[in-house]
């Protein structure tokens, strides 16, 4: 797949893992890297994803947090069609946001810690998820909950000090793809299943279980854009190039 960078850092800084079902690649361990701040939207091409990293205040609340990730959205979708004022978002429903009045841009958002991320295409509906690593979390148990079993047998072979990201890049992933659906995690977890080698890197998505879409059509992609933070972003259709860009 090609892959944009607006940075001038190679794709493996930035990229945990990208491609098309079943594509199995050898990933180093991807670094933090800081996403090119951009003053105005550039054009958004049909074959290209933006993603938009959105900082709040150091003392940001997660119901702060939430406002503001909403407020940048609306201010990025008004810039990219044109728009005086913000378009009126919507909630589908199963919490999936639509701007009804904008014909042809999809987007999706994610928030945790003070940090939101912000998907946007044309024609390509997307998911995204972003998590903030170092919460306590029981992760064998939510594994064996919710995972498909090749998962967590999978986490639970990793090293001591592993689990809690590779649980996170999985997670991620995971919940990414319904979003994209216009699903909520509701659509259940062990529905969506990838593989992990034995760092607890992801390294291919093996199935998705939807009637809307087959497994063999999706690209997903493993962002690490802050220290201590994992992402995902995928979409079901073509592969499109992706500009990874942050809001001042």
């Amino acid at each position: 797949m090609v892959l944009h960078d607006p940075s001038g850092i190679s794709a493996e800084r930035w990229l945990d893992v990208g491609g098309r079902t079943a594509k199995h690649r050898n990933m180093s361990n991807p670094q933090p890297v800081v996403f090119e701040p951009h003053s105005a939207v550039p054009p958004l091409e049909r074959d290209e994803v933006h993603v938009w990293l959105i900082e709040g205040p150091s003392d940001t609340r997660p119901r702060s947090l939430s406002a503001t990730g909403q407020r940048a959205l609306g201010t990025l979708l008004a810039d990219y069609t044109d728009r005086r004022d913000a378009p009126t978002i919507l909630r589908g429903e199963h919490g999936k946001p639509y701007a009804p009045d904008l014909d042809g841009i999809q987007f999706n958002l994610s928030h945790s810690g003070r940090h939101a991320l912000i998907a946007i295409a044309r024609d390509q509906p997307l998911g995204v998820d972003l998590e903030i690593q170092g919460r306590r979390r029981s992760v064998d148990d939510i594994a064996q909950r919710y995972f498909a079993v090749a998962e967590s047998r999978a986490l639970r072979s990793l090293p001591a000090e592993l689990p809690d990201a590779a649980f996170l890049r999985l997670w991620t992933g995971k919940a990414a793809v319904p979003r994209a659906l216009g699903e909520g995690l509701s659509f259940g977890l062990d529905r969506v299943e990838f593989e992990l080698d034995g760092a607890g890197h992801v390294v291919a998505l093996r199935h998705v279980a939807s009637p809307h879409a087959e497994t063999s059509g999706w690209n997903w992609h493993a962002l690490h854009p802050l220290a201590g933070h994992h992402a995902a972003v995928a979409w079901h259709g073509p592969a499109r190039q992706l500009r990874l860009m942050r809001m001042p």
